[in-house]
């Protein structure tokens, strides 16, 4: 076969797993162009792709086809073959498949995704210019709640904080069972003051702080927003190029998975809601990369085992997240960046929460409302 009969075998290939088996003849009559080469080479692609579904049963250089025919140069006298008209007809045969594809919607979805995610961290790199908050203290869970591990004895908290302190409330709101003041915080900017509330020796504390400046992680967060892109833009790229493959579908899910991620802890320094899932789906590519054989016996358990377990996390990231309902109910204004912080001591009682937009926060009354 010469080059354009291999162009012509590799894209009638790919359109064809996307039919049914038993379509499938009436789709390559169509398709070849009454090539019997082009037909022979498609007929060998499928059956080495149903053989590939089963690995593990079969020797491992009989189920993969580790060569391919060199293609030969174009001959000097010209073949009988298809006409031009012929030719173009069925390029629209294999067009048409992938655009129908439902997969094209899902990744459609993703890009918007991802654009709204990377104007944000593009936004907050603008504004930020990659100048960090400085607490000058940590926190860690203990037995009784939120206690003080580190107090910097040169950072803004020092003599007013002691290592052992018991956080009660940050702003008049308690910490979170899963993350501690992690998301109090976020509302903050440089130059803000908070109120932070601490037990020590039984007794209460009431002590009013600043964010100081911290280090400028600017180059760092540069390279994440590179990386990220990288990996969303290839994602994005296989997704719509090839929505009908099985391969390219996982593929296009774990590299916009795996932008998605790196950009939302590197660069906006939010909790991710999708890790370790990205890296479950990668595993899921490796295996069935490049035939895209199905997986069988304990391939396929396995994969289902890891899926299940990289489910926990994630559902336990949205439950703490996002698991409470917000309904406003009053205002007022404060600086601060995009944040929520939710209390869930009372299931009925009126919090303070600071609500971000536009890199100014908002203090709302709100009556929390679980969900759970």
């Amino acid at each position: 076969m010469n080059s354009d009969q291999w162009r012509l075998a590799t894209d009638v290939f790919h359109a064809a797993l996307a039919c049914t088996p038993t379509g499938r003849p009436a789709f390559l009559d169509g398709a070849c162009q009454a090539d019997e080469a082009v037909r022979a080479e498609v007929e060998r692609l499928l059956a080495a792709h149903e053989r590939a579904g089963r690995f593990g049963d079969a020797p491992v250089f009989t189920d993969l086809p580790w060569s391919a025919p060199a293609v030969p140069a174009a001959p000097a006298t010209a073949e009988a073959g298809p006409s031009v008209d012929d030719s173009e007809s069925a390029v629209p045969d294999v067009a048409s498949v992938r655009r129908r594809h439902g997969f094209i919607w899902v990744t459609a979805v993703a890009a918007i995704v991802a654009l709204a995610t990377f104007a944000y961290a593009a936004w907050l790199l603008v504004d930020g210019k990659g100048v960090t908050r400085d607490f000058g203290w940590q926190h860690v869970r203990q037995p009784g709640g939120w206690r003080l591990s580190q107090v910097d004895p040169e950072g803004p908290a020092a003599g007013h904080l002691e290592v052992g302190d018991r956080i009660l409330t940050l702003n008049g709101v308690t910490p979170l069972p899963g993350g501690g003041t992690t998301l109090h915080r976020r509302g903050l900017s440089v130059g803000d003051s908070y109120d932070l509330v601490v037990e020590r020796g039984g007794e209460r504390i009431d002590r009013t702080l600043v964010v100081s400046a911290g280090p400028s992680t600017l180059g760092r967060d540069l390279v994440y927003f590179v990386t990220s892109l990288i990996w969303c833009s290839v994602g994005l790229f296989i997704g719509f190029a090839r929505p009908d493959h099985r391969v390219a579908r996982v593929a296009s899910t774990a590299a916009v998975l795996t932008g998605i991620g790196y950009l939302t802890v590197a660069v906006i320094q939010a909790p991710s809601l999708i890790n370790p899932l990205h890296a479950v789906v990668g595993v899921h590519f490796f295996s069935i990369f490049p035939t895209g054989r199905r997986l069988q016996g304990l391939w396929k358990w396995g994969l289902a085992l890891g899926y299940a377990v990289a489910a926990v996390p994630v559902a336990l990231s949205w439950w703490l997240q996002g698991g409470s309902t917000l309904r406003p109910v009053g205002r007022a204004s404060s600086r601060g960046r995009l944040s929520g912080a939710v209390s869930r001591s009372s299931p009925h009682r009126g919090v303070d929460v600071l609500l971000g937009a536009g890199g100014h926060a908002r203090r709302s009354r709100v009556q929390l409302s679980p969900t759970h």
